[in-house]
């Protein structure tokens, strides 16, 4: 609403679309007219008066609201799109830029609306995601907007012994080694406490079995040629070790471990014995080893940006190495290696398009031969990074007179579900080829190894399947849900959400038993009921399970809604306005709540507030401190409302009220 005063007395000719909310009207020599600027684009629109055009100025108004959907049900490794409403707020065409973060789920695609969005138009942002373990959102940013969609797990049938101890395990299929199973996991007692970490490993030719608590651990090892036994005993911060084998090798070890300090020391049988120890700190660090062949001491320290490092090992062996950060990414360093003879050795690193490169020249002083190596990686933040499709890239290259080029380049990436690895590796007698991809629990690999004038020197295939291995029934408190509906015994399946992630409880006749690691757990009902309870309708039931529980539940038919407020102006009104000076349409639509009647309920709801309700017909009102009325997206009065389930748009009108006039004294 705009006030426009010219001076004079005349008629106003206001530019086609510009409503007169008060006609035009002298005042004290004054020509005073009251008009209601439509939402028009940004320009300069003619007003005349008494001969004169008078330019009516409209500036550029950028701005956009986002909606957001209603929740997205996914089950794990299921993918779906959250569909977001985004409306131009603004008078002149736009196309905003769209982030989107997904929190328990993979993002795997942002669809914006397919071109700029005029004035007053509506498009929609596609979200595409995949489910993973437990809830999640996902927010959807925009200029000067946001919102979010909730993402509800899917609930899956219990797996088969989920009340079993298991080990995760991998059956291994190798074309020259044969088949292998073997596992690493944490074991629990049957009443379901930790036990400890147990490995296994079983070949064609041997078995080894490994188990470890914070306090002890032993080992066995079975084959065709030896036998083995390992014992260890843990008080920290020592730790003791016993092994043998029945080729008749004895072997004791003991260490030591407190902070950043470690000492170690062993003994063997026949003769044989060793002493190690390390200390480091920030910026410096110190290890040293002793043993019959002999001893080594080495050093590393930082001085400001410096780093050295050096060494020294008997009889007469050392090295000493500097490196220094010369400023962009590039880093140079300088060594020498002595032993048999004297080594030089030159370092440099350079940032490059495809990631870090880093290059090594060794020089031999006594021969006078030299070798040049480089390596490169491509890191997160580089430009050719990226984190949906590709994960590593590494490269590294060899060369000296004697020996030749060398290379070999390995690459990681993923496609969807599927990660594809592989590598290459050439040099002047031959090289190798390998690829492995992986899908889900299922790994399939091969290699394959040639030399230069003879062919095919080696090929092999190998693969691999990951499972859950069973070993033993757990003594699991069990719980026992009994059901009923107001027409009998409910048979169907309860969402039971806990530690582990949902799962579908599934009821016969009533009545359904599953034994559950101890926790909290909270029980749904499945979609078009409610639990009922002391006459008000629940969405879970939670309960805390320590020992054999029975859960009696009543169920009624329920929809699940969610109300989606607008802020809808009325279209205007000679002589009235609408609205509150000084409060905006979103404090409107904060302060505001539906009031639903009906079915024996009295509920005040706000917007995007997710809320249980029988079928049937609800009186609907608003309920804030500032007048509104409400409508459906159509226009269509609501005030008897058949509940629906789902998300539904509401547009909340204010009331038209009567301008305020005021006198004005002449000067």
């Amino acid at each position: 609403m705009v006030t426009l005063l010219f001076q004079g007395e005349g008629e106003v000719v206001l530019p086609p679309g510009f409503p007169i909310l008060l006609p035009p009207e002298s005042l004290e020599g004054n020509t005073v007219a009251v008009v209601q600027v439509p939402p028009l684009p940004a320009g300069e629109y003619p007003v005349r008066f008494r001969g004169q055009v008078y330019p009516f100025r409209v500036l550029p108004l950028e701005r956009v609201a986002v909606l957001p959907p209603p929740p997205l049900e996914l089950a794990p490794g299921e993918e779906g799109e959250a569909v977001f409403l985004v409306r131009n707020l603004g008078n002149v065409p736009l196309a905003p830029s769209f982030r989107a973060v997904a929190l328990g789920a993979r993002l795997v695609r942002l669809e914006p609306p397919p071109g700029p969005l005029a004035p007053g138009e509506e498009g929609e942002v596609r979200v595409r995601v995949r489910g993973e373990r437990g809830e999640g959102r996902v927010l959807l940013y925009a200029p000067g907007a946001q919102a979010e969609a909730r993402l509800v797990p899917r609930p899956t049938p219990l797996p088969p012994f989920h009340d079993w101890a298991r080990v995760p395990s991998r059956l291994l299929w190798d074309s020259a080694q044969g088949l292998a199973l073997e596992g690493r996991g944490a074991l629990l007692e049957p009443q379901g406490r930790p036990l400890g970490q147990l490995y296994y490993r079983l070949s064609q030719s041997a078995l080894s079995l490994d188990l470890s608590t914070p306090l002890y651990g032993v080992g066995v090892g079975l084959s065709s040629r030896v036998q083995s036994l390992s014992l260890r005993y843990l008080p920290s911060p020592f730790a003791l070790a016993l092994s043998g084998d029945t080729t008749g090798r004895l072997r004791f070890r003991v260490a030591y471990q407190e902070g950043a300090l470690r000492l170690g020391g062993e003994v063997a049988y026949p003769w044989d014995y060793s002493l190690e120890g390390s200390y480091g700190v920030s910026g410096w660090g110190l290890a040293g080893r002793l043993g019959p062949s002999g001893a080594s001491l080495e050093a590393s320290a930082r001085l400001e940006n410096l780093l050295l490092s050096g060494g020294l090992a008997t009889p007469g062996r050392g090295y000493i190495q500097g490196t220094l950060p010369l400023g962009g990414g590039v880093n140079a360093g300088l060594g020498y290696r002595f032993g048999d003879e004297g080594v030089v050795v030159g370092l440099l690193a350079l940032p490059s398009p495809l990631g870090t490169v880093e290059g090594r020249l060794e020089y031999a002083l006594g021969r006078g031969q030299w070798r040049f190596q480089a390596f490169h990686i491509l890191s997160q933040s580089d430009p050719l990074y990226t984190p949906e499709h590709l994960a590593l890239l590494y490269g590294r290259l060899s060369y000296s007179p004697e020996s030749g080029l060398a290379y070999g380049l390995s690459l990681k990436g993923r496609l969807e579900a599927l990660q594809l690895e592989g590598g290459v590796e050439v040099s002047p007698t031959g090289g190798q080829v390998r690829a492995q991809a992986n899908l889900e629990a299922l790994t399939l690999g091969a290699s394959l190894g040639f030399a230069w004038g003879r062919g095919v020197t080696g090929f092999g295939l190998r693969g691999s399947l990951a499972f859950d291995l069973p070993l033993y029934p757990l003594a699991l408190p069990a719980l026992r849900v009994e059901a009923r509906t107001p027409s009998g015994a409910y048979t169907g399946g309860l969402e039971v959400w806990g530690p582990e992630g949902v799962f579908l409880l599934p009821l016969a006749e009533g009545a359904g038993t599953s034994r559950l690691a101890p926790g909290v757990y909270r029980v749904r009902p499945p979609r078009g009921f409610a639990f009922l309870e002391g006459g008000r309708l629940k969405e879970e039931v939670t309960l805390e399970l320590r020992e054999d529980r029975v859960l009696s539940l009543e169920l009624v038919p329920a929809l699940r809604v969610v109300f989606l407020f607008r802020y809808c102006p009325p279209d205007p009104k000679p002589g009235y306005t609408f609205g509150l000076p000084g409060v905006t349409p979103e404090e409107l639509l904060r302060r505001t709540r539906v009031r639903l009647e009906g079915q024996g309920l009295s509920l005040l709801v706000a917007s995007q507030e997710p809320v249980l309700v029988p079928p049937g017909t609800f009186r609907v009102g608003l309920e804030g401190p500032y007048p509104l009325e409400a409508r459906g997206p159509l226009g269509e009065d609501l005030a008897l409302w058949e509940a629906r389930e789902g998300a539904h748009p509401l547009c909340l009108v204010p009331p038209y009220r009567p301008l305020q006039e005021q006198e004005l004294e002449a000067r």
